[in-house]
């Protein structure tokens, strides 16, 4: 087994976000392994968030899951159309 593969299998360390992406959007499940690392922002412009942990579903099930395809589309959507800023009356 190698290294890389030993170490998703446990829920210890960070993923680092690099510091070019503005904003990461994840989602994980925790039934089984692996189970997903923390993401961290490298630089203090950077956003993290986390989207929806899903406890129903396995590692080789999540990518069928109708909920998690809702995300998706939902944060492809904001990424293709982002909301316009509205201006506050004085």
């Amino acid at each position: 087994m190698q290294p890389l593969a030993f170490r998703a299998m446990l829920k210890k360390g960070k993923i680092k976000i690099p510091k070019g992406i503005k904003r990461t959007v994840y989602v994980r499940q925790e039934r089984d392994r692996p189970n997903g690392h923390d993401l961290v922002a490298c630089h203090p412009d950077q956003t993290v968030e986390l989207a929806g942990v899903f406890d129903s579903y396995g590692h080789s099930e999540i990518d069928e899951a109708p909920e998690f395809w809702k995300l998706v589309k939902d944060e492809l959507n904001i990424w293709s159309n982002p909301p316009k800023a509205i201006p506050l009356p004085e």
